[in-house]
């Protein structure tokens, strides 16, 4: 009887419903899961080299930056969160423009990647590489833009070298074809024109053949000088690519009898003397 008396005193209120503590439950795990994710991105983004960062749409508002901002940038992620723009003002004035072009394709939903110069504050320029990927919610509005920033000057640099080792090996190359190969066709041109010479004054047959020699000869000469010309077609002077540009037109004229023309608006000047050159072997 107690046992009854005491189970009918229990009511209902008194005991939570199962479906209930369920979701209690439910809840718990899923703020833990939650607490967990945050905590292995916040150690993820924290502890890379390249700066992780996610703004808004109208880059007005930068949500999060992580600490490597402060590395790359020379600036402090207080500044940019107080000036969200800031970040631009580092960027080199010749890469501005393509820089805002790429923001605006964000805008648009498109994940874009581009490379551009900063200026730290102590003068040291720095080769940035930034990936950007917008989030867009269910109606396909972008909302979020996410991306990282890396630091690639030291890659720059060895890009660079491995340029001008390879122009000044091509050049290397193409001196000694002119001057050694070169100079021996030379040579034997010279030799094969005096036989010619000789074995027509004797009247003799093979003096059509010594001819034949000579012209094979001279192919030959013609040939090496214009591999050699090849190796090395850009002079260090600034315009001298238009030069080699309009030398490659002369050439195609003349050696394929195609029309071509070449039109440089404006004067092309690269100071760079391997990029001029690989901007040349481009063409």
């Amino acid at each position: 009887m107690t046992s009854r008396r005491a189970r009918a005193d229990r009511t209902p209120e008194s005991v939570p419903a199962r479906g209930e503590a369920d979701y209690l439950s439910l809840i718990r795990r899923l703020k833990e899961s939650l607490d967990d994710t945050q905590t292995r991105f916040h150690e993820m983004a924290e502890s890379i080299r390249e700066a992780f960062w996610m703004t808004d749409p109208g880059s007005s508002r930068m949500l999060y930056v992580s600490p490597a901002y402060e590395q790359i940038w020379g600036r402090t992620r207080k500044e940019l969160e107080q000036h969200p723009r800031s970040w631009m003002e580092s960027i080199h004035a010749a890469d501005r423009a393509a820089v805002k072009e790429s923001l605006e394709r964000q805008r648009q939903g498109e994940a874009t990647e581009e490379q551009f110069r900063i200026t730290r504050p102590d003068g040291s320029v720095r080769w940035i590489e930034n990936r950007a990927f917008p989030v867009c919610d269910a109606e396909g509005r972008v909302y979020r833009i996410t991306g990282v920033a890396a630091d690639i000057t030291e890659r720059r640099r060895l890009e660079q070298e491995i340029l001008e080792v390879s122009t000044r090996e091509q050049e290397r190359i193409g001196r000694d074809l002119h001057d050694t190969l070169g100079q021996e066709l030379t040579g034997i041109t010279l030799l094969a024109t005096a036989l010619r010479r000789r074995l027509q004054a004797e009247q003799s047959p093979l003096a059509a053949q010594a001819e034949d020699i000579r012209a094979w000869v001279v192919k030959a000469l013609e040939q090496t000088r214009r591999i050699s010309s090849g190796l090395s077609p850009v002079d260090k002077v600034p315009e001298g690519l238009a030069n080699a540009l309009r030398n490659l037109c002369e050439m195609i004229r003349n050696v394929y009898d195609l029309r071509c023309r070449c039109r440089i608006r404006p004067p092309a000047r690269v100071p760079d003397h391997p990029t001029a050159t690989h901007l040349y072997y481009i063409a």
